[in-house]
């Protein structure tokens, strides 16, 4: 039978007993998920949903638990799709700035 201390009156005490028998401290150590916050995993479902079409599944890993590392990379991820699709759309021979018909300046000549 293995002894640990209180953490409480530092007395020896059962590693098995829920409480210390002089103190009436509980002995029970707190559980990683008491302790920590739980994270949610990615699953690989929403993994390939995020990276082929991330305009939907970005949202989904926005909610709470996900790690802020894979809501950063998801967004980043996210911001280059839309950029890549905005310049394959982007054609230069219909800038908005620049006019359809070709602008023809005369030149008069002083004689």
């Amino acid at each position: 039978m293995a002894l640990i201390l209180c953490s409480q009156c530092q007395q020896p005490i059962s590693k098995d007993s829920l409480t210390c028998p002089l103190c009436g401290h509980s002995n029970s150590e707190p559980t990683l998920s008491t302790t920590e916050t739980s994270e949610r995993k990615i699953s690989l479902p929403l993994l390939l949903g995020i990276i082929f079409i991330p305009y939907l599944f970005t949202w989904f890993i926005l909610r709470k638990g996900y790690k802020l590392t894979s809501q950063a990379i998801a967004l980043a991820w996210l911001t280059f799709m839309i950029y890549c699709l905005a310049i394959a759309f982007y054609d230069p021979k219909h800038h908005p700035l620049q006019s359809e018909q070709p602008v023809i300046i005369e030149i008069q000549k002083n004689q």
